[in-house]
């Protein structure tokens, strides 16, 4: 039974906010009963305690949320950066992963500068405000794009398909 009651709370941060609330209440109304503290009092307190666990467990839990996915949007940055300049299918795919990780992430703003994505397959992308100079997209399909005040300056587009995108503000 103990390893049901744990087994949903692993997966979900609220989840093991409550549980732990519960525990704490039930506690409290143990030590009550056993040494007779009154219960208008006790009922104070735990009404206390409770929205402090709420109050400040939810504000401590979106703070780490945000901190999370700010570490994933840096981490998958840094994966583009140490594949930066590499010539092989694997880092044109890595990279190609860790973009659209991050579009799904929110991210809007890339430094891809030098990269390889030749003959990859990008659909769907918002990129704005972005520094894409000298980035190989020969033989690329690029279709349903946006593309808003980025700098394409020296890439290299050779054979490459473009289909219902849009270049806004670029520099080609």
């Amino acid at each position: 039974m103990w390893n049901r009651l744990t087994g949903w709370t692993k997966h979900s941060d609220f989840a093991s906010s409550l549980v732990a609330a519960v525990v704490i209440g039930a506690l409290i109304v143990w030590l009550d009963y056993r040494y007779g503290i009154n219960w208008p009092d006790v009922q104070v307190e735990m009404h206390g305690l409770l929205m402090d666990i709420f109050v400040f467990g939810g504000l401590i839990l979106a703070l780490n949320k945000m901190r999370e996915k700010q570490n994933l949007k840096r981490h998958y940055h840094e994966e583009i950066e140490d594949f930066r300049d590499w010539k092989s299918d694997e880092s044109k795919y890595r990279i190609l992963g860790n973009i659209k990780r991050l579009a799904r992430l929110g991210e809007k703003r890339f430094d891809l500068n030098r990269c390889n994505l030749d003959g990859v397959h990008l659909k769907g992308l918002v990129i704005e405000d972005s520094d894409l100079n000298c980035i190989d997209l020969a033989n690329t399909h690029i279709s349903e794009c946006t593309f808003k005040n980025v700098n394409f300056i020296g890439a290299q587009f050779g054979k490459a398909l473009i289909r219902c995108s849009s270049f806004i503000g670029c520099q080609i």
